[in-house]
C-alpha cells in the first residue's frame, strides 16, 4: 500500500493550520500599549509594535540597557520589515513571533529627529520616524520628555499646545474665552492675548488693568495743571479713583494761571498768559484798571478814575459804576461805564460823558 499521496495530504494540512494559528495570531495583534519613552517594557497580551523602526530604550551614550519581556499571555509580533531595538529580550512563559523581513536589534539605541534640542520631537507624527543611528539632529529616545510631537520645531522656547484664556487688558486675570497656543511650560508667551492657565481668576473686566481685580466704574477726570480746582477740557484721563492733578470738572479756561477760572470776581491789570484778559471764563477779555493817560488807578475818586473795575469820577454824589472795558469812541478815558445811582446823580463832570435820570430815586449812566 502507498501511503505517500496520504502523508502529503497530511502535511498538507499541518502546513495550513499553522499558517492559520499564525494568521489568527496576527489578526488579533494589536498595537502594544504603554510603552514607556525609556525603560523596560513587558508584554502580556498579543500586541505589536506600530511603527517601522520601534521597540524600547534606556541608557546613555551608545548603550542600550531597557529590557523587552515576553511573560505569560504574551504574544508579540514583529511584522515583517519591522526593526525592533531593544536592549535585552526575556521569554518568561510568552512568545515572540517574527515574520519574514522583521529582524530584532539587541543591545541598539533609538534615536529621534529633535532639531531645536527641547526633549519634544521633531516629526508631525512623534515617534512613527525612530532610527538605529545618531545624527547631528537626532537625540535618544530615552532623553525625550514626551513623545509628542514638537509645535514649533524652530524654538526651544514653544513646544506643546495647551489650552489658553484671553486676558485682553493683560493684567493676569483671565476671561472664559480659550483657544489652542503652542507656548512653552505654560501659556504666558503665547504670541497673543490667550496668555492665562485655567487655574487664574476670571477677570470683573477685562477692559480695565487692575493688578488686584478690583472692578469699579471708569470715570473721566481733567488735568488741573494750575491747580485752581477747574480742568482743562483737552486733557483727560480714565481711572476708578481721582488721580493726583485731576479734578471731575472741565470748565477752567486757560489752565496756566489759577487766577483764570470760572465765577473769577478779581480783575487784573495783566494779561493772563496768553494776551487774554478773560479771567472769569466768561468770553470777556477786558483789561482792568488800566485807566488811560489822566486817569487815577487809585480809588480816591478822582476825575474819571477806573479803579477795582469800577468808574470813580469828583465832583458828583456818586461812585462805583462799572468799568466795562476800553473802547475808542468813549472820550479821553476810553471808559464805556454803565450802572445805576441814587436820585441826586445830575452832574457829568467828565467830558464827552452825559448822564441822565431814569425814574424816581434812581439814575442810569451811559457814555455816548
Amino acid at each position: 500500500m502507498n501511503l505517500k499521496p496520504a502523508l502529503k495530504i497530511i502535511s498538507l494540512l499541518f502546513f495550513i493550520l499553522g499558517l492559520m494559528i499564525i494568521s489568527s495570531q496576527l489578526a488579533a495583534a494589536v498595537s502594544c500599549a504603554n510603552v514607556p519613552i525609556s525603560g523596560n517594557y513587558t508584554v502580556d497580551t498579543a500586541c505589536n509594535f506600530a511603527n517601522t523602526v520601534d521597540g524600547v530604550d534606556a541608557g546613555t551614550g551608545t548603550a542600550n540597557t531597557a529590557v523587552l519581556t515576553s511573560t505569560t499571555g504574551g504574544s508579540l509580533t514583529v511584522g515583517a520589515g519591522t526593526t525592533l531595538a531593544v536592549g535585552s529580550l526575556s521569554l518568561t512563559g510568552g512568545n515572540i513571533i517574527i515574520i519574514n523581513t522583521g529582524q530584532i536589534k539587541i543591545g541598539t539605541p533609538l534615536y529621534i529627529t529633535d532639531a531645536d534640542g527641547d526633549s519634544y520631537p521633531t516629526d508631525p507624527n512623534g515617534a512613527s520616524n525612530q532610527f538605529l543611528t545618531s545624527a547631528a539632529d537626532r537625540v535618544r529616545r530615552a532623553t525625550l520628555t514626551n513623545l509628542t510631537p514638537d509645535c514649533d520645531d524652530t524654538t526651544n522656547a514653544k513646544y506643546q499646545n495647551r489650552t489658553c484664556y484671553y486676558d485682553g487688558d493683560n493684567d493676569g486675570f483671565r476671561t472664559t474665552a480659550s483657544a489652542t497656543r503652542c507656548v512653552g511650560a505654560d501659556c504666558t508667551n503665547s504670541s497673543d492675548a490667550y496668555k492665562r492657565e485655567s487655574t487664574a481668576t476670571i477677570d470683573c473686566d477685562d477692559d480695565a488693568y487692575s493688578e488686584t481685580n478690583t472692578c469699579c466704574t471708569l470715570l473721566t477726570w481733567y488735568r488741573d495743571a494750575d491747580a485752581d480746582g477747574y480742568g482743562n477740557p483737552s486733557i483727560t484721563t480714565s481711572s476708578c479713583t481721582q488721580p493726583a492733578g485731576y479734578v471731575s470738572n472741565n470748565t477752567d479756561c486757560y489752565d496756566s494761571n489759577a487766577n483764570a477760572k470760572p465765577n473769577q470776581t478779581n480783575c487784573y491789570s495783566s494779561h493772563r498768559g496768553d494776551g487774554s484778559f478773560d479771567y472769569d471764563c466768561n468770553g470777556s477779555a477786558a483789561a482792568c484798571n488800566s485807566c488811560s493817560t489822566g486817569y487815577s488807578t487809585t480809588a480816591s475818586l478822582a476825575d474819571r478814575s477806573c479803579v477795582n473795575n469800577y468808574c470813580y469820577n469828583s465832583g458828583s454824589t456818586f461812585t462805583g459804576y462799572t468799568c466795562s472795558g476800553e473802547t475808542s469812541s468813549c472820550g479821553a478815558s476810553g471808559y464805556s461805564c454803565s450802572g445805576s445811582q441814587a436820585a441826586g446823580c445830575v452832574y457829568n463832570p467828565c467830558s464827552l460823558h452825559t448822564y441822565y435820570a431814569t425814574g424816581v430815586g434812581g439814575c442810569n449812566v451811559a457814555c455816548k
